[in-house]
């Protein structure tokens, strides 16, 4: 049961409900090396206190909000099915699973700006969400090479429904991101990292006859170089890309280097850094939800040199 009362606001709601939110979880032993794992349940709320304070909340640093809609109802039924190979003799680890969740509403939301001030409102439309994603992980650690490979995939199908034109549409969002990751022990005093990821962005409209696409990847490079035990010198470089229908294709390079010295037995440690090393001046992100595609230009910080001084107790 809620009830809230709000003498400035002059709100005063109650609301009586009985929820019963079963949840259902299954481990299966396939074998020694083999583990099946299965979940399901089904849950109906009101939602949190930010659902039925009428005030304002400050959720971040610089954005201020309040709630001006009525009580929200949601259902939603969730299931996932997802399987896990380990071997620890050959140091592998495989895991995959499929995961479902759809949500019913029986609001559909918008938000108000005036200035800093975001006001939530709400009308009463049924609409629900669909959301079906496959992912799968893959890691192997060689030990003659002490170096252990990790290759990652994940796609996701989402179905949303939203008010446009005041009608009431279907976006279709679609989501590929494939990564590899490598860490390798050279020696006893270096240390390598790289990082690769992509991502593929799809949306479209139920009415709609094009699509909108972002195309993302990024690579990223770190050596750590320990020639004593109380000096670490790190190098990193990353490049990153981007492809939006907004734009043309983009490409950005950064590179960051940082010496560290911590002598033995003193709570002091030292740290010059130099960032932003190719000096680069701007960078592009894109953002696509349904009928939004956000793109978003950062003004970047020159190259710089940092002294830091630390102290542990």
């Amino acid at each position: 049961m809620i009830n809230y009362y709000d003498n400035p606001k002059h709100v005063n709601e109650t609301r009586s409900s009985l929820f019963i939110n079963p949840s259902l979880s299954l481990m299966i032993q396939l074998s020694p090396k083999w583990v099946l794992n299965s979940y399901t349940s089904f849950n109906e709320d009101f939602g949190g206190i930010e659902a039925v304070t009428k005030g304002y909340m400050l959720k971040t640093y610089r954005t201020i909000s309040n709630n001006n809609s009525p009580l929200a109802n949601t259902q939603s039924l969730n299931f996932s099915i997802s399987t896990t190979f380990k071997n620890p003799v050959k140091v592998l680890v495989f895991n995959a699973g499929l995961m479902y969740n759809k949500t019913n509403n029986n609001l559909l939301h918008y938000l108000l700006f005036k200035g800093q001030l975001d006001t939530l409102v709400a009308f009463l439309q049924t609409n629900y969400t669909k959301n079906v994603s496959v992912f799968s992980r893959f890691n192997k650690y060689i030990i003659e090479w002490k170096t252990s490979f990790t290759l990652s995939a994940n796609y996701s199908a989402v179905k949303q429904q939203q008010v446009q034109q005041n009608k009431l549409v279907t976006f279709n969002n679609q989501n590929l991101k494939v990564g590899v990751d490598v860490n390798s022990k050279i020696s006893d005093f270096i240390f390598v990292e790289y990082n690769l990821s992509g991502l593929y962005l799809l949306s479209g409209a139920q009415f709609q006859k094009g699509r909108t696409r972002v195309t993302t990847s990024s690579q990223q490079f770190t050596l750590n170089y320990y020639p004593t035990k109380a000096i670490n010198i790190r190098a990193s470089a990353d490049h990153y890309s981007l492809t939006t229908g907004l734009t043309e294709k983009k490409q950005y390079f950064f590179a960051d280097a940082a010496i560290r010295l911590k002598p033995k037995k003193s709570k002091l440690d030292y740290e010059i850094m130099a960032q932003n090393i190719f000096n680069t001046k701007n960078f592009i992100a894109a953002i696509v939800n349904n009928n939004t595609q956000v793109v978003s230009t950062y003004q970047l910080r020159p190259l710089q040199i940092i002294a830091k001084l630390g102290f542990s107790f």
